[in-house]
């Protein structure tokens, strides 16, 4: 275990990078915070080290291990109660080609990186086979995002493409869920591939993206609650 004290050093400054949807995208590497986390990343084979605060003294995998002083942890640290443990991981890259996936969700301009987690571990909880990231998401591996998973992200795979790219789910039937849809969620029926858009939270799917869809629902709601 190598003990690090130095803001010079280059394992921190690497670290400190992956804060930034730049540096994460040119280097394929994210960073994810937590016990529970760092258990998932290393049973999917994902960690490229793991960085623990001098103050540690849980598990620690059996991988490249850096230990780094109580300050410069807090510096790449983002819960208010950190558990002193951060995997650095290597994000695999998936094809929408390569997926024989019955059910997939289609993120348009989900900004809320809570949300989004949130949506990588429902479509997990759900069967879903794949979370298609169109431009304009938040980044999926921001590490709050990373965190609202719970570990999904390490079991879901995750597809970016630009809206064009949508042209390559023709073999699906492409459902919106939109607040005019014109029929029920609970009076539909989903045969065969099935692939649901769900929209920003603010403006819902863009005319860009509904227009490749061939049905679109509303899922009911009680009461005066926003969704």
């Amino acid at each position: 275990m190598m003990y690090i004290t130095s803001a010079e050093n280059k394992i921190y400054k690497q670290a400190k990078k992956l804060l930034t949807n730049a540096y994460r995208a040119k280097t394929g590497l994210f960073l994810a915070e937590g016990e529970r986390i760092v258990s998932d990343a290393t049973h999917s084979g994902a960690i490229n080290h793991v960085i623990v605060s001098q103050s540690y003294n849980g598990q620690i995998p059996q991988t490249l291990t850096y230990h780094f002083s109580d300050s410069l942890f807090s510096a790449i640290s983002e819960t208010q109660h950190s558990q002193g443990i951060i995997a650095v991981c290597n994000r695999k890259t998936e094809s929408i080609d390569n997926t024989e996936a019955s059910l997939l969700l289609i993120c348009d301009g989900v900004c809320d990186p809570g949300n989004l987690g949130t949506i990588i571990r429902t479509a997990e909880c759900a069967g879903a086979g794949g979370v298609v990231l169109l431009t304009g998401c938040v980044d999926a591996y921001n590490p709050k995002v990373v965190r609202a998973t719970m570990g999904s992200i390490f079991r879901v795979p995750l597809f970016s493409m630009d809206v064009d790219g949508l042209s390559a789910l023709c073999h699906y039937d492409i459902v919106a869920a939109t607040l005019g849809g014109a029929q029920n969620l609970f009076d539909s029926s989903f045969k065969g591939k099935t692939a649901v858009i769900i929209g920003n939270e603010a403006h819902g799917i863009s005319p860009a993206v509904l227009r490749y869809a061939n049905k679109a629902i509303k899922i009911p709601m009680c009461g005066s609650a926003s969704s």
